[in-house]
């Protein structure tokens, strides 16, 4: 069964990006249950275990955008985790936290992983922050499913697969669009595609700050999570 992190982060993105895909089926008359039902006498056969063509297109689509999300986006924003926040908010020439904030964090790490916190005022910066994300691995770990920092991440997680979908749904959409605009009559479900088509354009034009806005935010508060956790 999948977790709650799954169907939150994963398949309900991808279910919000197949609602303009259900529209197109019908503005062109596809009749969509009679090809679900054709899907459905279609299925695969694993470990003696019959699955459904449906099911597995749904789970190929969900982990496809993820994978997506994380490989084009936030590797690429974020220079594979070298530069996510929770590593940028921790190094020595960053403000963003407060340097007490800060100095608590550090004491905490030294004394819930034993790591040499003094080493770090004497690297690089490629060092710093290779050495940062080992140190915010464990405090995730340490952290676990803080409630706030589960619903944050969560969060993130959602916004990230979504535009990670909007490379695939885009495109289809925008030759849609095109069709509207020069062969298809305008109705209600050809106008309801168009403001879908810009709305979606409009986020994939802002994904690299809608990305930062929620990574902050998720930063934020895994760091307060971990300063207020129960320690015995």
């Amino acid at each position: 069964m999948p977790n709650s992190y799954t169907v939150s982060a994963l398949y309900i993105p991808a279910f919000i990006l197949l609602i303009p895909i259900y529209l197109i089926f019908q503005m062109h008359e596809v009749n969509i249950i009679e090809l679900f039902n054709k899907l459905d006498t279609l299925n695969l056969t694993w470990n003696e275990i019959s699955i459904s063509s449906n099911l597995v297109l749904w789970i190929f689509l969900a982990n496809l955008i993820r994978y997506i999300g994380k490989h084009q986006l936030e590797n690429k924003i974020f220079n594979f985790g070298r530069t996510f926040p929770t590593t940028q908010f921790l190094k020595k020439k960053s403000n963003i936290l407060s340097q007490s904030f800060k100095n608590r964090i550090f004491e905490l790490i030294y004394n819930d992983f034993n790591f040499d916190i003094s080493k770090l005022n004497n690297m690089n910066k490629d060092e710093e922050e290779l050495e940062l994300k080992d140190y915010v691995s464990q405090i995730r770990i340490k952290v676990g499913k803080g409630t706030l920092t589960f619903n944050h991440n969560v969060r993130y997680g959602q916004i990230r697969n979504f535009i990670g979908g909007l490379y695939i749904i885009l495109p289809i959409l925008i030759i849609n669009s095109i069709y509207i605009f020069y062969i298809s009559k305008y109705g209600l479900i050809e106008n309801t595609l168009l403001v879908i088509n810009f709305l979606f354009f409009l986020i994939f034009l802002l994904k690299k700050t809608i990305i930062i806005k929620y990574a902050d935010e998720y930063a934020n508060m895994l760091f307060n999570d971990y300063i207020n956790l129960q320690r015995s």
